[in-house]
């Protein structure tokens, strides 16, 4: 296919126009500023389709590309090389379950929820960092094979594979094949933290980062130092999409930057639309930062000054001893000097030559790490994965220091140091990980039966519970986090389409599991229990649960409630309860009912003599009313009372406008006005005659907060409002503040009274009114005439 040079910029243009359009309106929905753009990312994507399958045809007509096997003893070690990579985690694939743990889940859950067709996240959820891009990548394989968590593991694992092919082929060319070969059997080798739970790490991608990050590194060597600039525009966007995917890629893009720095005089020219593919590989991030007011800076500036102190520097080298194993064997500090020791061996190189030679660019990328670690926000968690980009020198540098050797005796002296670090140092530890892997994938698979024969769909758990157990059911099960909430649409999930209330804790929170059921017990509620080792399910408890609760203390003794006066005044039953019970506590509630017609939640302070509630009552001969105590909005079953009332035989009407029926409960301060707490059903009676009403409005005030990009698609609270039991309409209600016109006419009377109905689509546990569910804050009614 024959195109000109300035047709070939045109398609460039338009290439690239399709392709910002793409992403924008891909991640649109993540942003309240995007949300209402009226176009599909569909039309950019055509376009963008189009142009790039364009631009291969002209690549392959320009180039003649054929694809030629060279170096056929190469190609033969890699495979060999892979072969053994795989069969030794091949066992831990085998029980892929006791691999994983939340952090892994949530990747998980995000790739299948992308590939379902929902709300794509920007990054990860409940983070405003570290993107989705492998959750895209994984979603595209997840749409073609289905969906299952080992999937998953040979994805991520598959990255790691590409690494050290990549690796390879950097090592081979700049040392030689043995070099390479040697250097590779370490990453084949389940060696430190990376060799098993690293390489499996899906939450944070590390393989992808990894393989991205050796590949920017090697892409920079050939540009810098082979002249290879038509690479410039794939380095550039693999610079800012992997930045884009973890900002812990900014290691290896500062340092390929330095490495093209080399050539900055001759090749300067050339270098300037490097950033403009930059920005476009990291586009996603842009807009995050933009629209955020450039929330991740505070990730990537330092935090308490610029020096690392010693205490700094003592806990990041014995973190760094992990990447060599996790026995505590001395021994690995013998490794951490080989380490140091090639580092400055493979400088030498350079310094002879009075210019930077290839072997010394490993050696490089650690010195540009120190500095960058130290002064960021990283070094400041002292977590062993923020390490981890040292994994791509951390052979190469042990073994450099034989790499001085002329003799070819060197190769022997590095397989006996990778067989010593493995056989000595990692053997027992890899050992000890297959056991627990094997008891974690066995009980939790156990716990997954036991609670799917409870025949409950909906749980909750702590963060490390609830998310492992949602993905390896591949939803089948969802269970909330009452810890940490990653993903807030499993809590309204939970508290509107669950029946009961049902809790899986892990072996680590016994002492709370057994706190829970003394609670539950003492307030004499019913529950089910199933003990499966490290995991415990109490499940089946027929009363709301505040998560909040859980930690309450448990009392031996509770207040009792009783009724010291009641009286019937104009169309309301009065009722005084006084507590007869334990004086001391607090956060207790009563709760008052004339079942099917009226009911009120009012606290119940110990201290005071009295509570009075009002309650309005039906013109019936009798009713029943119930009434009990809750704690931290827990049931206290043995505080329910019932009694029978009788009303006097006259009529006494209720003249009051707005008569609060049931849903509507005490008030709270919420943008220092006080507003009712209302349920998922409310009903109002309004007496008004009909002639004097033409408009009922409603000021309502919704706390969801749906409009935060943490909800992951486009939820909102809505309700359906009734007058005498006919629909009149259905609206949402936006975030914060709300009114809502209701038009009256004569169909809606019924003599003096008018009954006005709201029925809510979402109810949740708020801090803020933690003695039962909420739908929504009202903060006053007007009645326009």
């Amino acid at each position: 296919m024959h195109i000109s040079s300035n047709a070939y910029k045109v398609l460039n243009v338009l290439f690239w126009l399709f392709y910002a359009g793409t992403v924008i309106l891909w991640f649109k929905g993540s942003f309240s500023q995007l949300k209402s753009i009226p176009v599909s990312y569909a039309i950019p994507l055509v376009g963008l389709i189009v142009t790039s399958i364009i631009k291969i045809i002209i690549y392959i007509r320009r180039k003649k590309a054929r694809v030629i096997l060279k170096d056929s003893k190469s190609i033969f070690f890699l495979v060999l090389l892979i072969a053994l990579a795989v069969a030794v985690r091949i066992p831990f694939l085998m029980h892929h379950a006791g691999l994983t743990h939340s952090d892994n889940a949530i990747t998980t859950l995000m790739s299948k929820h992308i590939a379902e067709g929902k709300l794509p996240p920007l990054y990860f959820y409940g983070q405003l960092y570290q993107g989705s891009l492998f959750s895209h990548f994984s979603a595209l394989i997840i749409l073609i094979f289905g969906f299952s968590h080992l999937l998953m593991e040979l994805i991520i694992l598959a990255f790691y594979l590409a690494f050290i092919a990549i690796q390879f082929h950097f090592l081979k060319n700049i040392f030689s094949l043995a070099f390479a070969v040697m250097v590779s059997i370490f990453y084949c080798l389940p060696i430190g933290f990376m060799g098993i739970l690293g390489c499996f790490f899906i939450a944070n991608a590390y393989p992808m980062i990894l393989f991205l990050g050796s590949l920017i590194f090697y892409l920079s060597y050939l540009v810098s130092l082979k002249n290879k600039t038509n690479l410039l525009p794939a380095l550039g966007f693999l610079m800012g999409i992997t930045f884009w995917a973890h900002q812990i890629s900014i290691f290896f893009i500062l340092a390929a930057l330095v490495v093209l720095a080399f050539k900055i005089n001759t090749l300067w020219k050339k270098y300037l639309p490097l950033l403009f593919y930059i920005i476009m590989g990291c586009l996603p991030l842009l807009m995050a930062e933009i629209l955020r007011k450039f929330h991740l800076l505070k990730y990537l500036l330092p935090g308490d000054g610029y020096a690392p102190g010693g205490i700094q520097i003592k806990k990041t080298i014995k973190m760094s001893l992990l990447l060599f194993s996790k026995s505590p064997n001395s021994l690995r500090y013998v490794y951490f000097f080989l380490f140091l020791l090639g580092f400055f061996a493979l400088l030498y190189p350079s310094f002879k030559a009075k210019k930077i030679q290839p072997q010394s660019l490993y050696s490089l990328f650690f010195l540009l790490f120190l500095p960058i670690y130290f002064i960021s926000h990283f070094s400041k968690m002292y977590l062993v994965r923020y390490l981890l980009p040292l994994y791509f020198c951390l052979p190469v540098l042990i073994l450099g220091v034989f790499w001085l050797i002329r003799s070819k005796f060197k190769y022997y002296l590095m397989g006996l140091i990778l067989l010593l670090l493995f056989f000595g140092l990692n053997l027992k530890e890899v050992q000890k990980d297959l056991q627990a892997v094997k008891k974690s994938h066995r009980q939790r698979f156990q716990t997954l039966t036991a609670m799917k024969k409870t025949g409950n769909r909906y749980w909750r758990g702590n963060f490390w519970t609830a998310y492992l157990f949602t993905a390896l059911s591949g939803e089948e099960l969802i269970a909330d986090s009452y810890s940490v909430n990653r993903y807030f649409p499993y809590r309204l999930m939970y508290e509107n389409l669950g029946t009961g209330e049902n809790y899986v804790f892990n072996d680590v929170e016994r002492r709370r599991a057994l706190h829970f059921t003394r609670l539950l017990e003492a307030c004499h509620l019913d529950y089910q229990k199933i003990d499966l080792g490290d995991y415990l399910l109490i499940h089946d408890i027929n009363t709301p649960i505040c998560p909040a609760s859980l930690l309450a203390p448990v009392h031996s003794a509770f207040p009792d409630p009783e009724i010291s006066r009641k009286y019937f005044q104009k169309g309301f039953l009065n009722i005084d309860f006084k507590n007869i019970g334990e004086k001391k506590g607090s956060n207790y509630w009563i709760h008052a009912e004339i079942p099917g017609y009226s009911s009120y939640i009012k606290k119940f302070p110990l201290e005071k003599g009295r509570t009075k509630i009002q309650l309005p009552y039906p013109r019936e001969k009798s009713f029943p009313l119930e009434f009990h105590l809750s704690y931290k909005g827990i049931k206290i079953a043995q505080t329910q009372k019932r009694i029978k009332c009788s009303p006097p035989d006259s009529v006494q009407e209720r003249k009051k406008r707005i008569v609060f029926l049931t849903g509507v409960n005490s008030t709270v301060k919420i943008k220092d006005k006080r507003m009712h707490v209302c349920a998922k059903q409310v009903k109002i009676e309004i007496n008004k005659r009909k002639k004097y009403i033409s408009k009922i409005r409603l000021y309502l005030y919704s706390p969801f907060k749906f409009s935060h990009p943490w909800w992951y698609g486009d939820y909102r609270q809505e309700v359906e409002i009734y007058l005498n039991g006919q629909s009149v309409r259905k609206t949402s209600l936006k975030d914060g503040f709300n009114i809502i016109s209701i038009p009256f006419d004569d169909s809606h009377a019924i003599e003096n009274a008018i009954t006005l109905s709201l029925q809510f689509k979402y109810h949740l546990f708020f801090n803020f009114a933690p003695y039962g569910k909420l739908a929504t804050l009202l903060e006053k009614i007007e009645i326009e005439p």
